[in-house]
């Protein structure tokens, strides 16, 4: 990057102002995949989130968590605030329920999360 580049960058910013947060250093986010069981429409996975949504508010260490429905498949993306406290909620017993539940492993992904940004759409 040249010198002149960075400076229209931050020049860019300054008139934009913040549009960006930073997380805290620790931030991980967390994508979870289950299959979707024969015969459970997207109508009843929507019943069953509003259902669970007072059970996810109690989550250590949870700062956000969105319901998911692809084709196929439902699950969350969640933003934990530490690795820790999502290794605690993704634990040998949940993913075990979750087989027993639901008929299938969930697959658990767990990223780091340096920088979290709220878009236009956000203010």
């Amino acid at each position: 990057m040249t010198l002149r580049t960075l400076a229209i960058l931050t020049a860019a910013l300054a008139i934009a102002g913040p549009t960006f947060a930073q997380s805290a250093a620790d931030d991980v986010v967390v994508v979870v995949n289950v299959p979707t069981p024969p015969g459970v429409t997207a109508e009843r996975l929507r019943t069953e989130f509003e259902a669970a949504a007072p059970r996810y508010r109690q989550i250590q260490g949870l700062k956000t968590k969105s319901f998911t429905i692809g084709e196929g498949s439902f699950g969350g993306a969640y933003l934990f605030e530490d690795r820790a406290s999502a290794e605690a909620w993704f634990s040998d017993a949940w993913r075990q329920r979750v087989v027993q539940t639901y008929g299938a492993p969930a697959r658990v992904d767990i990223y780091e999360a340096p920088l979290t940004i709220d878009g236009p759409a956000a203010e």
